[in-house]
């Protein structure tokens, strides 16, 4: 999110016509929580879109020019972003906060001798 404040004011200052927005796709039922109880997956799936919705979502934004520059969409819809990240000053602080969570994440791959999703570094898959 935070790069993303970073391109949008950027774009604006170029005078070029590229917009960078902020886009969620909405709860996407991908499977991801499959190893959870039926009865969770039963209740939550009620609340979920399919991937395709989502995928329509993300795909409006980077097709349909009625989107704006700077703006954060939820499912297609504008929304205000939370209030911390309206404040300059969090920003830079949630920003060096994030750099440190996936400096930190890639440092204990490389130790654990993964790379990228977990996948076991110099193994072929034969």
């Amino acid at each position: 999110m935070m790069n993303f404040f970073d391109v949008s004011l950027e774009f604006s200052k170029d005078g070029s016509s590229r917009i960078a927005v902020a886009v969620h796709p909405g709860v996407v039922g991908t499977g991801i929580w499959r190893g959870l109880p039926n009865w969770v997956n039963m209740f939550t799936e009620r609340f979920m879109i399919s991937k395709d919705e989502g995928a329509k979502h993300i795909e409006n934004a980077m097709f349909n020019s009625g989107y704006e520059n700077g703006k954060y969409y939820s499912e297609g819809v504008e929304t205000k972003y939370n209030e911390i990240v309206e404040e300059v000053g969090r920003r830079k602080e949630l920003r060096e906060w994030a750099e440190i969570i996936v400096k930190e994440g890639k440092e204990r791959e490389e130790r654990e001798g993964r790379g990228e999703c977990g996948e076991e570094m110099g193994h072929t898959g034969h």
